[in-house]
């Protein structure tokens, strides 16, 4: 893979269609997030992904979208308040109390992976996430 620093995100993302026994041991002997390689193997088996659309995923900011972009998912990094709001949000037009989910994965399945399984659903959900400890870091904390 050209530039992608996310071993999570091969699969969610539509880079590749199966976990390599590296990227298994990395998630359970270095990160230590899944018990064993058949847990990442359940992991990934109960989350849909189609093949990436082309060679590369762009990721902008809002404010620098051009008029021709066409952005498939939106993700927002925010204090307590501000996600309580987005949550309410989100759920504002749902017949049900699950508008928003919290799945367990990599940070960048989680804001990207994830929502964009949602592309075509007849009821989308939105998506709280970035909870992987290792992305944690990597964050800026100061919103």
């Amino acid at each position: 893979m050209e530039n992608l620093g996310c071993f999570g995100a091969f699969i969610p993302l539509g880079f590749e269609s199966k976990v390599s026994d590296d990227v298994k041991n990395y998630i359970c002997n270095i990160e230590r997030v899944k018990k064993t390689y058949d847990h990442v193997d359940g992991l990934y088996e109960h989350h849909s992904s189609e093949g990436a659309p082309g060679k590369y995923l762009i990721f902008k900011r809002w404010d620098t979208l051009e008029e021709a972009d066409n952005p498939q998912v939106v993700f927002f990094l925010a204090n307590p308040d501000v996600i309580a709001g987005l949550h309410t949000l989100a759920n504002f037009d749902s017949m049900t109390a699950y508008g928003v989910l919290t799945p367990a994965g990599s940070g960048c399945d989680s804001i990207v992976g994830f929502p964009m399984s949602e592309l075509n659903s007849d009821d989308p959900k939105a998506f709280l996430g970035a909870l992987d400890p290792s992305v944690r870091p990597v964050l800026n904390q100061t919103y």
